[in-house]
């Protein structure tokens, strides 16, 4: 039966995986980091600027993009490479976790199985160039190390996935201390010693990385807190009001996810033990941080992907119940049906109309709605175009350069420009302004104009591929800009580009 239900997990999860499989702007971000790092510059984006700017949230992966780096490999290919398989690690262990709890229902743990393969927001962040898949997978190995065998916890094991976690993520601690400060809280209600026992021991090596990070990152920074928290974390209203609009749409967009909590109440009571709990808790903890941060502008739910292997846990536990009281042919329709409403917004196919969704648009400076799959269609297409303007960047500009811009991944890697960051992530002047009064999008809200870096004297205050038989769009004015024909073969892009350039003109 472990057979079938590894296949019914791995055969939709890597189809999805292989569908959406792109490497997104941010994720150049890091890699610019990892290649000054290997490069013996340090981790910075950019060289010379005193103090430097942590402009990663994910020390760890970009650490380990540094040796991909160190070794001439490409990380865009091995970033990838190794999520997807941090995301086959998080399908085993969940599936694990499910199986030892539901021996005994066979209909059930298959149904979980099936469900888990057709989830796509972890497929498209088993992919992306990001390090989603792994700190889900530490956070999934901390969690199975002290509940795989009831009774037995792993403190040692528990205690190196913690620590794992922590550097995978600058805000990993938080995670973390509502994993363990919940086992913790189960095993003194329950008097369960070695829970308790466990779950302190574990805290130790998180809790001494952590303070180790905070440490360290005050010496190279200049700062406790990484400069992407400064940029995408602000308590206000309409932080508030866009982090529900972005929870509430990721539910209307997978309404499989809220049957999965209505199947599972009624077996709640027989699953009421520590692990269910905890996973209770990280689940409420996850949809709680989405909000009060104001959500996030990446497709398919990328700051909720932790809580879904917990939220395949308790369908695993409503199915065994219903399977106890139906039998295993209505529970083996019950979730293909539900495995099958999840997969729909893959195809982007809806179960609730469009009408309904759009109401709670968080991405609120783009003109219209976007449903997940259309955000992923264009960040695909943006990376790209991002990707090849810095490579006709680097061929058409001189070392010692600077550019304005707000997407600063894809452009600042190939080219290797200093960038002026209007969004703030690698510029700090930015990031400590208050933020904009006004709606905008998840990580846009201390954005600034161009003309904020006039100051600076940047040799381009702007730059951007427009194809080469069609005129500029109105408002821009071709004799102020400085037009150039590519060869695409040579530089590798696209045929019927033209590179325009926006020079500064020190006015």
């Amino acid at each position: 039966m472990r057979g079938v239900a590894w296949v019914l997990a791995l055969a939709p999860f890597l189809w999805l995986v292989h569908r959406f499989d792109f490497v997104c702007d941010d994720a150049y971000i890091s890699f610019r980091y990892a290649r000054n790092f290997a490069s013996g510059l340090g981790l910075v984006f950019n060289p010379g600027v005193e103090p430097p700017v942590e402009g990663y949230s994910e020390l760890l992966w970009v650490l380990a993009m540094a040796v991909v780096e160190r070794l001439g490999l490409d990380p865009g290919v091995w970033s990838r490479v190794l999520s997807v398989a941090a995301g086959v690690a998080v399908v085993g262990l969940t599936l694990g976790l499910v199986g030892r709890r539901l021996a005994a229902r066979p209909a059930a743990f298959l149904g979980a199985a099936l469900f888990l393969g057709c989830l796509p927001p972890l497929a498209v962040w088993s992919t992306g160039g990001m390090g989603t898949m792994p700190f889900t997978l530490a956070v999934l190995g901390c969690f199975a190390a002290l509940f795989w065998r009831e009774g037995a916890p792993r403190p040692v094991a528990a205690g190196l996935a913690a620590a794992l976690a922590v550097l995978l993520r600058a805000d990993g601690m938080g995670w973390i201390a509502v994993l363990l400060g919940g086992t913790l809280a189960a095993g003194l209600a329950g008097k369960q010693r070695a829970l308790v026992r466990a779950a302190v021991l574990a805290a130790l090596p998180a809790l001494a990385v952590f303070l180790a990070s905070l440490v360290w990152r005050r010496l190279t920074y200049g700062d406790w807190w990484p400069n992407t928290a400064r940029v995408k974390v602000g308590l206000s209203p309409l932080a508030f009001e866009r982090g529900a609009n972005y929870l509430v749409h990721f539910l209307l967009t997978f309404p499989a996810l809220v049957l999965v909590a209505l199947l599972a109440l009624p077996a709640f009571r027989r699953f009421r033990d520590a692990a269910s709990f905890v996973a209770l808790l990280l689940i409420l903890v996850t949809a709680a941080y989405a909000v009060v941060v104001g959500g996030d502008f990446m497709c398919f739910g990328r700051f909720l992907v932790p809580a879904l292997p917990f939220a395949v846990w308790f369908l695993a536990g409503g199915l065994a119940a219903l399977e106890g009281r139906a039998g295993r042919v209505v529970t083996g329709i019950v979730a293909a049906a539900l495995a099958a409403l999840s997969l729909l917004p893959a195809f982007d196919v809806h179960a609730v109309p469009e009408s309904v969704r759009g109401r709670f648009r968080f991405r609120w400076n783009l003109p219209t709605f976007l449903s997940e799959y259309d955000q992923w269609h264009n960040m695909r297409a943006q990376g790209l175009v991002w990707a090849e303007l810095g490579k006709a960047l680097a061929a058409h500009t001189s070392p010692g350069d600077s550019l304005v811009y707000g997407a600063i991944g894809g452009i600042g890697y190939y080219s290797n420009l200093f960038m002026y960051d209007r969004n703030g992530l690698v510029t700090r002047e930015v990031s400590e302004r208050d933020p904009l009064a006004k709606p905008t999008s998840p990580g846009h809200d201390k954005a600034v104009p161009k003309a904020f870096f006039k100051k600076d004297r940047p040799t381009y205050l702007d730059a951007f591929l427009w194809p080469a038989d069609e005129p500029l769009p109105a408002g821009l004015e071709a004799e102020e800009l400085i037009a150039i024909p590519l060869d695409a073969e040579a530089l590798g892009i696209r045929a019927g580009w033209t590179l325009w350039l926006e020079p500064y003109d020190g006015h």
